[in-house]
Protein backbone atom coordinates (compact mmCIF):
# COMPACT_ATOMS: atom_id res chain seq x y z
CA UNK A 1 0.00 0.00 0.00
CA UNK A 2 2.80 2.71 1.18
CA UNK A 3 5.02 1.42 -1.64
CA UNK A 4 3.76 3.94 -4.17
CA UNK A 5 5.13 7.41 -5.21
CA UNK A 6 3.10 9.46 -3.87
CA UNK A 7 4.13 8.47 -0.27
CA UNK A 8 7.91 7.64 -1.49
CA UNK A 9 8.02 11.08 -3.45
CA UNK A 10 8.38 12.06 0.43
CA UNK A 11 11.44 9.91 1.61
CA UNK A 12 13.15 11.44 -1.48
CA UNK A 13 12.60 15.15 -0.66
CA UNK A 14 13.92 14.57 3.42
CA UNK A 15 17.33 13.14 1.93
CA UNK A 16 17.91 16.21 1.19
CA UNK A 17 17.03 18.03 5.19
CA UNK A 18 19.67 19.65 7.01
CA UNK A 19 19.37 17.22 9.43
CA UNK A 20 20.99 14.11 9.75
CA UNK A 21 18.45 11.86 11.65
CA UNK A 22 16.12 13.11 8.79
CA UNK A 23 18.34 12.00 6.30
CA UNK A 24 19.48 8.65 7.79
CA UNK A 25 15.48 8.11 8.54
CA UNK A 26 15.12 8.81 5.22
CA UNK A 27 17.19 6.48 3.34
CA UNK A 28 16.95 3.28 6.18
CA UNK A 29 12.99 3.92 5.33
CA UNK A 30 14.19 3.63 1.40
CA UNK A 31 15.42 0.20 2.06
CA UNK A 32 13.57 -1.59 4.52
CA UNK A 33 11.66 -2.87 1.79
CA UNK A 34 14.93 -4.94 0.36
CA UNK A 35 16.06 -5.62 3.71
CA UNK A 36 12.47 -7.12 4.64
CA UNK A 37 12.38 -8.96 1.59
CA UNK A 38 16.29 -10.59 1.47
CA UNK A 39 15.80 -11.59 5.50
CA UNK A 40 12.02 -13.39 4.60
CA UNK A 41 14.20 -15.04 1.86
CA UNK A 42 16.90 -16.10 3.82
CA UNK A 43 15.35 -17.09 6.83
CA UNK A 44 12.05 -18.61 5.76
CA UNK A 45 10.47 -16.25 8.34
CA UNK A 46 7.44 -17.32 10.66
CA UNK A 47 4.06 -17.74 9.02
CA UNK A 48 2.54 -14.56 10.41
CA UNK A 49 5.20 -11.89 9.46
CA UNK A 50 6.00 -14.44 5.90
CA UNK A 51 2.46 -13.37 4.71
CA UNK A 52 3.24 -9.53 4.80
CA UNK A 53 6.78 -9.90 3.51
CA UNK A 54 5.41 -11.97 0.62
CA UNK A 55 3.51 -8.88 -0.85
CA UNK A 56 5.86 -6.63 -0.88
CA UNK A 57 6.91 -5.76 -4.51
CA UNK A 58 9.93 -3.76 -4.76
CA UNK A 59 9.44 -3.25 -8.55
CA UNK A 60 6.99 -0.67 -7.35
CA UNK A 61 9.78 1.39 -6.13
CA UNK A 62 10.97 2.02 -9.44
CA UNK A 63 9.93 5.48 -10.42
CA UNK A 64 11.15 7.31 -7.14
CA UNK A 65 14.19 5.49 -7.53
CA UNK A 66 14.82 7.19 -11.09
CA UNK A 67 13.58 10.48 -10.21
CA UNK A 68 15.94 10.46 -6.78
CA UNK A 69 19.02 8.44 -7.88
CA UNK A 70 21.30 10.93 -7.97
CA UNK A 71 20.07 12.63 -4.51
CA UNK A 72 20.69 8.74 -3.22
CA UNK A 73 24.10 8.77 -4.92
CA UNK A 74 25.44 12.25 -3.51
CA UNK A 75 24.09 10.42 0.23
CA UNK A 76 27.10 7.87 -0.41
CA UNK A 77 29.24 11.56 -0.11
CA UNK A 78 27.32 12.39 2.58
CA UNK A 79 29.08 15.08 5.65
CA UNK A 80 27.05 12.03 8.00
CA UNK A 81 29.08 9.33 8.32
CA UNK A 82 25.39 7.55 9.15
CA UNK A 83 24.07 8.71 6.42
CA UNK A 84 26.92 7.47 4.12
CA UNK A 85 26.70 3.72 4.89
CA UNK A 86 22.66 3.36 4.44
CA UNK A 87 23.18 5.27 1.18
CA UNK A 88 25.73 2.57 0.21
CA UNK A 89 23.30 -0.27 1.95
CA UNK A 90 20.47 0.73 -0.42
CA UNK A 91 22.60 1.62 -3.81
CA UNK A 92 23.91 -2.43 -3.17
CA UNK A 93 20.32 -3.06 -2.80
CA UNK A 94 19.27 -1.23 -5.97
CA UNK A 95 22.22 -2.54 -8.19
CA UNK A 96 21.00 -6.22 -6.76
CA UNK A 97 17.62 -5.75 -8.00
CA UNK A 98 18.40 -4.56 -11.01
CA UNK A 99 17.15 -0.82 -10.44
CA UNK A 100 20.50 0.12 -11.54
CA UNK A 101 20.69 -2.15 -15.05
CA UNK A 102 19.73 0.69 -17.54
CA UNK A 103 21.91 3.35 -15.82
CA UNK A 104 24.25 5.46 -18.15
CA UNK A 105 25.64 8.31 -16.06
CA UNK A 106 29.59 7.79 -15.72
CA UNK A 107 29.74 10.84 -13.25
CA UNK A 108 27.31 8.87 -10.40
CA UNK A 109 28.98 5.67 -11.45
CA UNK A 110 32.25 6.48 -10.95
CA UNK A 111 31.22 8.66 -7.73
CA UNK A 112 30.00 5.67 -5.80
CA UNK A 113 32.46 3.05 -7.03
CA UNK A 114 35.11 5.51 -6.21
CA UNK A 115 33.82 5.16 -2.24
CA UNK A 116 35.60 2.10 -1.81
CA UNK A 117 38.93 3.55 -2.53
CA UNK A 118 38.15 7.17 -0.11
CA UNK A 119 40.38 7.70 2.95
CA UNK A 120 37.38 9.56 4.33
CA UNK A 121 34.74 6.85 4.23
CA UNK A 122 34.93 4.19 7.05
CA UNK A 123 35.68 0.58 6.61
CA UNK A 124 31.68 -0.40 6.34
CA UNK A 125 31.43 1.96 3.33
CA UNK A 126 33.92 1.22 1.70
CA UNK A 127 33.31 -2.54 2.11
CA UNK A 128 29.71 -1.97 0.31
CA UNK A 129 31.23 -0.10 -2.13
CA UNK A 130 33.69 -3.00 -3.07
CA UNK A 131 30.61 -5.08 -2.58
CA UNK A 132 29.31 -2.70 -5.30
CA UNK A 133 32.39 -2.89 -7.69
CA UNK A 134 32.19 -6.45 -7.55
CA UNK A 135 28.99 -6.63 -8.17
CA UNK A 136 29.01 -4.90 -11.24
CA UNK A 137 32.04 -6.91 -12.55
CA UNK A 138 30.26 -10.73 -11.85
CA UNK A 139 27.53 -9.15 -14.03
CA UNK A 140 29.51 -7.95 -16.89
CA UNK A 141 31.46 -11.62 -16.68
CA UNK A 142 28.39 -13.29 -16.60
CA UNK A 143 27.09 -11.48 -19.68
CA UNK A 144 30.76 -12.14 -21.12
CA UNK A 145 30.03 -15.79 -20.05
CA UNK A 146 26.23 -16.02 -22.13
CA UNK A 147 27.90 -14.71 -25.44
CA UNK A 148 30.63 -16.71 -25.15
CA UNK A 149 28.27 -19.62 -24.88
CA UNK A 150 25.85 -18.40 -28.02
CA UNK A 151 29.12 -18.28 -30.01
CA UNK A 152 30.37 -21.51 -29.00
CA UNK A 153 26.39 -23.03 -29.81
CA UNK A 154 26.48 -21.23 -33.28
CA UNK A 155 29.98 -22.82 -33.94
CA UNK A 156 28.57 -26.03 -32.90
CA UNK A 157 25.96 -25.65 -34.94
CA UNK A 158 27.77 -24.84 -37.98
CA UNK A 159 29.93 -27.64 -38.02
CA UNK A 160 27.10 -29.67 -37.75
CA UNK A 161 25.05 -28.32 -40.45
CA UNK A 162 23.73 -30.65 -43.78
CA UNK A 163 25.79 -28.24 -45.60
CA UNK A 164 29.41 -28.75 -44.19
CA UNK A 165 28.67 -32.79 -43.37
CA UNK A 166 27.43 -33.24 -47.32
CA UNK A 167 30.40 -31.31 -49.39
CA UNK A 168 33.12 -33.12 -46.93
CA UNK A 169 34.42 -30.71 -45.19
CA UNK A 170 35.71 -31.44 -42.09
CA UNK A 171 37.67 -30.23 -39.10
CA UNK A 172 41.64 -31.26 -38.40
CA UNK A 173 43.23 -31.15 -35.06
CA UNK A 174 46.51 -31.89 -33.85
CA UNK A 175 47.45 -34.46 -31.74
CA UNK A 176 49.84 -34.51 -28.72
CA UNK A 177 52.66 -35.69 -30.97
CA UNK A 178 52.49 -33.27 -33.69
CA UNK A 179 50.05 -35.09 -36.47
CA UNK A 180 47.34 -33.96 -37.94
CA UNK A 181 44.09 -35.81 -37.46
CA UNK A 182 41.02 -35.34 -39.42
CA UNK A 183 37.59 -35.37 -37.38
Amino acid sequence: VFLRDKYLKYFGWMMSDKNEAVRVASVKALVAPFEAVKESSESGGNNSTRYYVDKIDVSLMEHVVAKFLSRIADCAIDVSIKVQEVAMKLLLALLREGFLDDVDDENLWNQVNLRALARDATPNVRRDALYFVMEQLEAFDEGADEDQEEEDEEDDEEDNSPKNISSGKSRSTSTADGAERRA
